[in-house]
C-alpha cells in the first residue's frame, strides 16, 4: 500500500474517494485514516541505459501526520525525494556516496 501526505493529493489534483477510507494501523501503536484516490496513479522507476519500469495502482493519502514511516533508517534516508508540484511529479533518487 502507498500512503502519501493529504497535501500531495491536493498538488497533483488526484482525486479521492473519501467512502472508501481505511483505517491502518501505525508503527507507534494507534492508527490513521487513509483515503484512495479515485483513479489509479502512474508510477515510474527510471534508470539510465535502462527501459523505465511504468505501472498504474491505488495510492492512499493519509489525513493526518501522526504515523512513523517504516523502514526510512538505512533504507529511506539513501534516497533525495523531489516533489515537483508544477510536473505533477515526485521523484526519488538515490543519493551519490
Amino acid at each position: 500500500m502507498t500512503i502519501l501526505p493529504l497535501e500531495i493529493a491536493h498538488q497533483l489534483e488526484i482525486q479521492l474517494d473519501d467512502t472508501k477510507s481505511v483505517l491502518v494501523g501505525s508503527a507507534g501503536g494507534g492508527g490513521f485514516r487513509a483515503m484512495p484516490s479515485l483513479k489509479k496513479i502512474g508510477y515510474a522507476i527510471e534508470h539510465k541505459g535502462h527501459r523505465p519500469l511504468c505501472w498504474s495502482g491505488t495510492a492512499y493519502f493519509a489525513e493526518e501526520q501522526s504515523m512513523v514511516l517504516l523502514g526510512h533508517y538505512q533504507c529511506l534516508d539513501q534516497f533525495a525525494m523531489t516533489f515537483d508540484g508544477p510536473k505533477k511529479t515526485l521523484s526519488i533518487l538515490q543519493k551519490s556516496k
